[in-house]
């Protein structure tokens, strides 16, 4: 009987004891999600915070770029009406490449363009700008003011943009296409005198073979090729 109460008795303290354990177990559990769900917090708290720390650098470092974007442009703005005023002026000559043995033999300025045709010693050059956001500035060569077929052509490429034109002789021809892998560019046509017309036209192309992709095509009233090349 002893042995039995003995026994009773330890089974009954080993009962309290996982009794008691369930509640030290219970009480540590909570403190654990307690710290845990504390750390979550201050973490997305710290998240949260360092988020909108991020959105108004990037917002500060955007106004900063647009308001570089406004100073350019100006500076581009008041650069491309100097270059129009110097070339609607005696300075002209001076300022192109071959200085004053330079003499202009055309010049048409207006608010979006300025467009002049020199010879320097043997050599004639058309000197284009279409500006001024971006400025676009080129000088073409004119190796003849009697070509075989009534019109000439150039082509030269800086920065991903194309300049391609000319003079025409040939009364009859009304347009010119400028045709760079398939698609299709019509050149500006303008009047240096009563025998000789000029012409021009600036594209975009980020390859590296539009010369050998690039064809110019002179054609009539009736949209008939006259001389392709």
């Amino acid at each position: 009987m002893k042995r039995y109460e003995e026994g009773n008795a330890f089974f009954l303290k080993g009962g309290e004891w996982l009794r008691m354990n369930k509640k030290v177990f219970l009480i540590i559990f909570i403190i654990i999600f307690f710290i845990a769900a504390t750390y979550i917090m201050e973490f997305t708290g710290n998240n949260d915070h360092l988020a909108e720390e991020e959105a108004s650098e990037i917002a500060d470092l955007e106004q900063e770029n647009e308001k570089l974007r406004q100073e350019v442009t100006q500076l581009e703005e008041s650069l491309f009406e100097a270059r129009k005023f110097i070339y609607d002026s005696e300075l002209a000559s001076s300022y192109l490449p071959f200085g004053d043995a330079t003499e202009i033999i055309f010049r048409e300025i207006d608010e979006s363009k300025y467009i002049l045709i020199y010879q320097a010693g043997s050599d004639h050059y058309l000197h284009i700008s279409q500006g001024p956001r971006p400025m676009q500035e080129m000088q073409l060569t004119i190796p003849t003011f009697d070509p075989e077929h009534g019109i000439t052509r150039d082509i030269i490429g800086y920065n991903g943009i194309y300049y391609s034109g000319g003079i025409i002789t040939d009364p009859e021809i009304n347009e010119v296409r400028v045709t760079q892998d398939g698609m299709e560019h019509h050149a500006e046509i303008f009047k240096v005198d009563d025998h000789v017309r000029g012409w021009y036209v600036i594209f975009e192309d980020d390859s590296n073979d539009s010369y050998e992709k690039t064809t110019v095509q002179a054609l009539n009233e009736e949209e008939e090729v006259l001389w392709e090349g």
